[in-house]
C-alpha cells in the first residue's frame, strides 16, 4: 500500500483494515500534482525492481535491500 498512491476513487474503496500495528491510513488529495512522500517513492522503486512473486519471495527481495 505505502507505493500505491492515489488510487481510491471514493469513500468505500479506500476502506480497507491496515495491518496490525501499521498506521496506514488513506487520505484525500485535491491535486494532480501531488507526490508521494520520498518512503512511500522508495517502496514504489523497489516493487517496481521485484517484478512479482510470492510474499515469501518478497521477504527475501525486501530483505537483500534494507
Amino acid at each position: 500500500m505505502a507505493a500505491r498512491g492515489a488510487v481510491y476513487k471514493s469513500k468505500r474503496t479506500a476502506a480497507f483494515g491496515a495491518h496490525r500495528h501499521c498506521h496506514c491510513q488513506a487520505v484525500p488529495i485535491f491535486s494532480r500534482r501531488y507526490q508521494l512522500p520520498a518512503e512511500n517513492r522508495k517502496f514504489d522503486r523497489m516493487l517496481r525492481d521485484f517484478g512479482g512473486g510470492s510474499l515469501a519471495d518478497w521477504r527475501i527481495f525486501y530483505g537483500k535491500r534494507t
